[in-house]
């Protein structure tokens, strides 16, 4: 199992859990899985030696814009205002 398969469990677990389980939340993380799934196989293309060409190409800004929104999602920080 892979470590954002595990994080996606905890974190439903955790949901399911709460009282503030909202259906809106689950759907914005989970569309955002895709495009993680994109930087992920990228990743592993450049880090195994660039065999063949890339299913996905993603820039370094793409790539880290892409996480922040997915770690945003799963955990959203609190608002500051009062």
């Amino acid at each position: 199992m892979s470590a954002l398969a595990i994080l996606l469990k905890s974190k439903a677990n955790e949901l399911r859990r709460s009282d503030r389980f909202r259906r809106d939340t689950v759907d914005e993380w989970l569309s955002s899985i895709e495009e993680v799934n994109q930087v992920r196989r990228y990743r592993n293309w450049v880090a195994h030696g660039r065999r063949a060409e890339p299913a996905e190409y993603v820039t370094p800004p793409a790539a880290y814009r892409r996480l922040r929104a997915f770690l945003a999602a799963l955990f959203p920080m609190p608002s500051l205002a009062p």
